[in-house]
């Protein structure tokens, strides 16, 4: 079974992995934007975290063929373990450690997979307070001076900026229709694992 990635910054993934140690309540909710009538995810499928990643250790099959691969995961500062060499892959490293793998982590060396609980369609400027916190949207410091609204507005102004970096020709003010997703931690599927 091919799974589809789900691409995540360094950021989103602290959220995920470790949300209360970094200020966030874990991330469990993605949108993107509205393509097609036809949702980009579905219920029970499972999906593979694509985070950032780099180069940290080589070994070569030949001259010029990587053989395996240990990443280094910047989230949370970890490698990985020897991971085979996807021979489908067009990207070569160089000789040297620390190059980022580019578009992030590939499929064999995904750590993380998550299963779609739910899927629904909305205008983006819908969200609330909890919506933008299920994105990975940090906590701010309690303020007794605000109501519960108010807190509330902080988070969705967080998540419109983070928004408005990732999609500035479509941002938080255009209201643009995007397809939602929450979805829980789940095990790699068995036909993923790497070979």
């Amino acid at each position: 079974m091919k799974t589809k990635a789900l691409s995540l910054t360094t950021p989103l993934v602290q959220a995920f992995i470790d949300g209360p140690r970094f200020g966030h309540y874990p991330k469990r909710e993605t949108r993107r934007l509205e393509k097609s009538d036809k949702p980009p995810w579905k219920i029970g499928e499972v999906l593979w975290i694509r985070e950032p990643a780099e180069i940290f250790r080589l070994i070569y099959e030949d001259s010029k063929e990587p053989k395996c691969v240990r990443l280094w995961y910047p989230a949370d500062e970890e490698p990985s373990a020897w991971i085979d060499w996807p021979k489908r892959l067009k990207w070569r490293p160089n000789d040297t450690v620390n190059e980022r793998c580019p578009n992030g982590v590939f499929r064999e060396g995904a750590r993380h997979f998550v299963r779609v609980t739910h899927v629904w369609k909305h205008l983006l400027n819908n969200m609330n307070g909890f919506d933008a916190t299920n994105e990975g949207i940090p906590l701010r410091p309690f303020d007794p001076g605000l109501t519960h609204a108010g807190h509330c507005e902080l988070l969705i102004q967080d998540f419109a900026e983070m928004w408005d970096g990732i999609y500035p020709c479509r941002s938080f003010l255009t209201n643009p229709i995007v397809w939602a997703c929450r979805f829980e931690p789940c095990e790699r599927p068995k036909e993923e694992t790497a070979s």
